[in-house]
C-alpha cells in the first residue's frame, strides 16, 4: 500500500514538474523535460518488461541515455542549471557502480539514492524553469 501510494505520488511529481517546465520554460528546458519524461517511461517500460524489483540495469541505460541528453542540451544552450545537472548524473553513476560491485547488496540505499537524485533533477529542472521566467521578464522589462 505504501509503495503504491509512493508511487503515485512520484508520478505526479513527475508529471506537474514536466508540464510546469513545458508549459513555463525555455527551449533548454524543454527539451530536458522531454528527455527526463522519455527516460522515466523508459526505465518503466524497462521494468515491467523484465519484471525485476530492481532494475538495476535499466535505470543505468535510462540515466546513461539522460545523461547523453543533458550534455547535449547542455553544449547547445549553455545553461548554468543544465551543468548541475550532468553532476547530479555523475552522483547517478557512482551509485550504479557502487551497485554493480556487489550487485543486490544494499538494494535499499541503491534505491533511496536513485529516487534521491532523481528528486533533484526535477528540483533543478523547476529552477531552470523559474530562471528562463525570470530571464524573460527582465528581457521585455528592457
Amino acid at each position: 500500500m505504501l509503495n503504491d501510494l509512493l508511487f503515485s505520488l512520484s508520478l505526479f511529481l513527475l508529471v506537474s514538474t514536466l508540464s510546469f517546465a513545458w508549459w513555463r520554460g525555455g527551449a533548454a528546458e524543454r527539451y530536458a523535460a522531454f528527455a527526463i519524461g522519455l527516460t522515466w517511461l523508459a526505465a518503466l517500460i524497462g521494468q515491467a518488461f523484465t519484471g525485476e524489483t530492481i532494475p538495476a540495469l535499466t535505470i543505468l541505460l535510462a540515466d546513461w541515455v539522460l545523461a547523453i541528453g543533458l550534455a547535449a542540451l547542455a553544449l547547445r544552450y549553455r545553461n548554468s542549471w543544465l551543468g548541475f545537472a550532468l553532476m547530479v548524473q555523475g552522483a547517478s553513476m557512482t551509485l550504479h557502480a557502487m551497485y554493480f560491485q556487489e550487485p543486490g547488496r544494499h538494494p535499499n540505499y541503491y534505491l533511496i539514492g536513485i529516487d534521491a537524485l532523481s528528486l533533484a533533477m526535477l528540483v533543478l529542472l523547476v529552477v531552470g524553469t523559474v530562471l528562463a521566467m525570470r530571464s524573460r521578464r527582465e528581457a521585455a522589462a528592457a
